[in-house]
């Protein structure tokens, strides 16, 4: 079972959703493990509210993007860090 993201469960209360209804962490790591590191935050941020978690409500997306955006930083701190020969 999916951990919920920290955050959407009260975002999803709010939104009038029923419990269970969010964007679970996996499939974001999922999707963004298929981004190339140099992609822009903007482009990443685009892709998730139009394309990924566009059928969500407006608090939803919002996390969702917070989310892949801290994704998407991870990968490329470790992209950094691994290219400093530090493996």
């Amino acid at each position: 079972m999916a951990r919920p993201i920290h955050g959407l469960t009260d975002a999803a209360r709010a939104a009038g959703m029923p419990a269970g209804r969010y964007i679970p962490r996996y499939q974001i790591a999922w999707a963004l493990g298929r981004v190339h590191v140099s992609t822009t935050a903007l482009e990443v941020a685009r892709m998730f509210w139009h394309k990924r978690a566009r059928h969500y409500p407006r608090p939803i997306k919002r996390a969702a993007v917070r989310v892949a955006l801290q994704e998407h930083r991870k990968n490329r701190d470790l992209y950094a860090w691994v290219m400093r020969g530090n493996l």
